[in-house]
């Protein structure tokens, strides 16, 4: 066993707090965060600089900086770039696949029941095991505490396919967590609108969806480890413009937030100390710097 069967969970209580509490730090230490703020257009880079459009309501400026960060998905990027992307940027920002997802916010019992095992059944328990090792005690707390947060299925159209759904009530500091569970909240996610015709999305009951959200969503396709994370090196650091995101490598908010701060550390940022003490943090980030930046970081 390598990790607990129950493990801890931290949901913060105010998120928008946090980030309001982050803004007004960073803002203290002199930067300037402009919200409601669109770049539209790059103008041009050149060693003196990079020029950008930007529109803030119905005014439109341009404006120079000294350097470029992209933290934005690849696709925007290019189109941002337009006529100012090098050939190499057009090939390997244009390399990234993605695929249109959409999460379904329902309360439909009836179809999570159909597809998945939202309550106890203990024809799905093993109270002993190989080697005389007896699980009855656990069988007999997991009656108890049966409250699953994340499930998976197969497509049946297309068994290769899968399905994610998730029981808000289970996790999410603003729901009840004793809630009968006819009165839980669920998010299911279909992936690919290409692959619509696989989706089961028709059988959720109309009057039990309370939102549905359309996102953006990268693909590990094989060819992102042949043509774009081993080639970013060509275009960071290059024409004062500087790439960042999960997408430069694998989608995981982890990996966000290391691009984020190898930009910083390409541009002369120093790396935060509290990661200095952290030897697997230390770890990945030189890792990523190396892949991604072609530079080393030995401290």
């Amino acid at each position: 066993m390598l990790t607990s069967n129950l493990p801890p969970m931290v949901v913060f209580p105010e998120a928008s707090r946090v980030y309001s509490d982050w803004k007004t730090s960073l803002e203290k230490r002199g930067v300037q965060i402009r919200l409601s703020t669109e770049v539209t257009q790059v103008i041009s880079r050149s060693s003196k600089g990079v020029e950008v459009n930007i529109k803030q309501g119905l005014t439109e400026t341009t404006e120079e900086y000294d350097e470029l960060v992209f933290c934005v998905l690849s696709d925007t990027a290019k189109r941002l770039l337009g006529k100012e992307a090098r050939w190499i940027e057009k090939r390997v920002l244009g390399a990234v696949k993605w695929s249109d997802d959409i999460t379904v916010t329902h309360s439909d019992m009836n179809y999570m029941k159909k597809w998945y095992e939202v309550e106890f059944n203990k024809e799905h328990t093993v109270s002993n095991l190989a080697h005389g090792r007896n699980e009855l005690k656990r069988v007999e707390e997991a009656k108890k505490t049966f409250k699953p947060m994340y499930y998976i299925k197969q497509t049946p159209a297309d068994p290769r396919k899968l399905e994610m759904s998730f029981d808000c009530s289970a996790f999410q500091y603003q729901l009840d967590k004793n809630a009968p569970l006819e009165n839980h909240v669920f998010q299911t996610i279909f992936l690919n609108k290409e692959d619509e015709e696989t989706w089961s999305k028709h059988e959720i009951a109309p009057d039990k969806i309370i939102k549905e959200n359309w996102w953006h969503q990268l693909c590990h396709s094989y060819t992102h480890y042949l043509f774009v994370a081993p080639l970013l090196f060509l275009l960071n650091g290059k024409r004062r413009t500087t790439y960042a995101g999960s997408w430069t490598l694998v989608n995981a908010h982890e990996l966000a937030v290391i691009s984020g701060v190898a930009a910083a550390y390409s541009l002369g940022a120093e790396y935060p100390l509290q990661l200095r003490e952290d030897k697997f943090a230390k770890l990945c980030f030189r890792l990523y710097l190396l892949l991604v930046h072609w530079k080393w970081f030995g401290n």
